[in-house]
Formats: structure tokens, sequence, C-alpha cells
């Protein structure tokens, strides 16, 4: 991967934008220029990259024939379609839908289309603990409760969670702003049955099995940033637990902790790319079944490593 390559980043002064253009910064990937563009309220604001301060530009009059490669986080639905109908290698991070979605890690050999969308943070998540082990259970359900920080909601959960935990502390009365309810020190079925729908929907093509029985419930939890995951495995025949957890052992991309240790927290995961996996275990009088728990960061990990492994993916297939 020795061509550089020019960038934009659609929508890049939020939090999901900064996290990008950070471990866009520490990856090899060569990168000649890299534009940032953002809605006027935007303009002005600046982002290290690589030793620079890189200003955020106006997105409306940018020229994106000067670029090889887009990722779209946010912006006006007429410009994500001219970018479809262009020539541009595009990363989806918008969470709209709209293109066919790639986590690298899952079919590492399949040639990806030009055009993608890198999928919710917890079916990353989930499918690279299960990646190790796809070989050993022949699913016939899923059952996954994710655990959403406030990050889920951007720099407005994130500031939201802190503006809570003050007026609490600090013995104030609270009024709900951005969450339908107290969020600091509590903990609540989520109210967005959008992103429910979101993760069912990618899990079931990205596993390839339409039929198969997929149950999601999104829980919104009083932490800043790190998402939590709790799995029920049903497989077709009896598990081999030893051959399971020797796999995930020897997994490169997974902390296993062990019987002793805490099974995964999320400081754990927060600033990581690896998953912290813990409690595999199989379930009692069902030896078909498997049940685990993983922590990831959901911008990190979830989000960002897999919109970086997406591009590299697509920079070495079509450049």
């Amino acid at each position: 991967m020795s061509q550089p390559v020019d960038i934009a980043i659609v929508g890049a002064s939020g939090l999901l934008g900064e996290a990008l253009v950070e471990q866009l910064g520490e990856r090899e990937l060569p990168v000649r220029e890299l534009f940032l563009l953002g809605s006027d309220e935007a303009l002005g604001h600046s982002l290290a990259f690589r030793g620079h301060n890189i200003r955020v530009r106006e997105l409306e009059r940018f020229d994106f024939e000067q670029v090889t490669l887009v990722f779209f986080l946010q912006g006006p639905q007429a410009l994500f379609q001219r970018l479809r109908d262009s020539d541009c290698l595009l990363i989806d991070l918008s969470g709209q839908q709209r293109l066919p979605a790639l986590v690298p890690g899952w079919n590492p050999s399949a040639v990806p289309a030009r055009q993608v969308a890198s999928p919710a943070s917890a079916v990353v998540a989930l499918l690279g603990g299960l990646a190790p082990i796809r070989h050993l259970i022949e699913l016939q359900r899923i059952v996954v409760s994710v655990c959403l920080p406030a990050s889920a909601h951007g720099n407005a959960g994130v500031r939201e969670l802190a503006r809570q935990t003050a007026e609490l502390l600090n013995g104030r009365p609270l009024e709900p702003r951005l969450f339908a309810r107290q969020v600091a020190f509590n903990i609540f079925a989520s109210d967005d049955r959008a992103i429910e729908r979101r993760i069912l929907s990618e899990l079931t093509v990205l596993f390839g099995q339409p039929d198969l029985p997929v149950s999601v419930t999104c829980i919104q939890v009083p932490v800043f940033f790190g998402e939590s995951l709790s799995l029920s495995l049903v497989g077709a025949r009896p598990l081999d637990m030893g051959a399971i957890e020797a796999s995930l052992d020897a997994a490169g991309h997974i902390d296993l902790a062990s019987a002793a240790n805490s099974p995964g927290v999320v400081d754990d995961a927060v600033g990581q790319e690896r998953i912290c996996m813990g409690r595999p275990r199989a379930v009692e009088h069902d030896p078909c079944s498997l049940d685990l728990w993983l922590v990831a960061d959901d911008l990190k990990k979830g989000t960002v490593s897999n919109a970086l492994d997406s591009a590299e993916l697509l920079i070495k297939h079509y450049l």
C-alpha cells in the first residue's frame, strides 16, 4: 500500500470525526492530503493530523474530483447521492444503511464493493468476537443485549451525561434534555428502536442467513465510552467448549479473561482496538448453547477501526 491517496472526511467536526482523524494518523495508510469538511457551524474548527492542524472546510463548495476516498459521517442526502454516482471509493459511517455493510475480519476473502458501509459498532464487536469460533458453531439462534454508552449519541450524549452527573452530585434538581429520562446513575431499556433494527438487519445480512432468529435489546447505561454485550448463542449440535476456549485464546484481537480475573469492564476496552471477552460458558442442561460477555471501545474498535480496515481493503483492491 505505497500509493498515496487523497482523502475527504464529510462531517469531520463531531466525536466520530475526531476519533477517525486521530486513528487515521496512527495508521500506516499513505495519505497525500486530508480534507476535513463540515457545515457552516464547523468552519474554522481544526483537528491535529500527523503533526499539522487541519481546518474544517466548507462542504458545499468542495470538489470531490480531487479525492480518491471519502468517509461519509454525516451530511445532506443530495451530497451522498452525488458521491454514490461518482467513481470515488466511499465508506458510509452515517448509519443509514444505504450501502452493503463490510467487516473485513469477518469475510476477509470477499472482494468488497467500491462503496460500502461500516456497520453499527456493536455489530463489529459481536462479529469480531465470533469470528474465531464461527467454524465451531452451526448457529441456530442469537440473543444479544447491548449496553449503550453515552457516546452512542455523539458529543451531545457525552455532555448530557456529564451535566446530569454534576447536577445530581451537587444536589440540584434534574431535567433530562437529550435522553427521555435521567441517564446518570440510572439504567433503562433504550428508547431508540432504530439502533436495534439496524443491528438486527446488519447481523442478518453479514451472517448470510436470512432465516436466522436474532433477538436484540439495547440498554442505556451511565458510562461515557465503551459498549458491553451479553451474548447467548444456540448451535445445532453439542459444543466443544475446550475447542471454543482455545480458539478464543489464540485470537490475536481478543483478550480472554481467565476464570480468576474480571470478565471485562469498559475501562479495559476504552482506547483499545482489541475486544475484551470473558465468561464463555456452556448453558446448564443445554450442551448446544453458549453464553459469553464482551466489551469493546465503540468508537476506536467498533466504528473507526473497522472503517479504516475497510479503507485499506478498498485501496488494496481498486488502486
